[in-house]
């Protein structure tokens, strides 16, 4: 599979920046993390010393999801030129605040008020990490405005990503043909 590293080594060393500005803040890490970059990501913590902030929490199914989104105050989305990915979809239905890598998809879905954007640069040859500085940046504009994200967030989703008119939309669709 692809190494999905550079995008927990973004997170880590946007932590570990904003950590060392002064922001309190942890980093849980929740889904399938292969043992070989759970060791690196370790590592790479420790050596920052942030290790103490950070806490890989493992996998969880569909009916755990709601509480692992509820147990943060923001969503980060580090990976690069991510076309639509659901775990944003979902954590802004819960209310998240989302901080995100300024390509792919993510800009459309979050937009400027459900969220923090970070330049990561264009290209389509390899995979680009906002900068930690950027990261950083964004976690603390993200605390100071948590309330607006937040309620922007859940409002976003309901609009935008509601189940019930995609269903009533393809209820119409086959009706017509059948």
């Amino acid at each position: 599979g692809c190494d999905r590293y550079y995008r927990l080594e973004s997170a880590v060393r946007g932590l570990a920046r904003a950590l060392h500005r002064g922001l309190n803040a942890r980093l849980t890490v929740a889904g399938i993390v292969s043992r070989r970059i759970r060791a690196r990501i370790l590592a790479l913590a420790q050596s920052l010393n942030v290790g103490n902030a950070i806490r890989i929490a493992g996998p969880y199914d569909r009916a755990a999801a709601p509480r692992v989104f509820a147990s943060a105050d923001v969503f980060l989305s580090t990976g690069h030129n991510d076309p639509c990915p659901s775990s944003v979809i979902e954590a802004m239905a819960c209310a998240l605040p989302v901080i995100y890598a300024a390509s792919g998809g993510v800009p459309e879905l979050v937009g400027s008020e459900a969220g923090v954007a970070v330049e990561t640069g264009e290209s389509w040859d390899e995979a680009l990490s906002p900068s930690p500085d950027g990261l950083a940046d964004a976690m603390a504009h993200a605390v100071e405005n948590h309330a607006a994200f937040s309620a922007a967030a859940r409002s976003r989703a309901l609009a935008r990503f509601d189940i019930g008119p995609w269903l009533d939309r393809h209820r119409q669709v086959f009706r017509s043909l059948l």
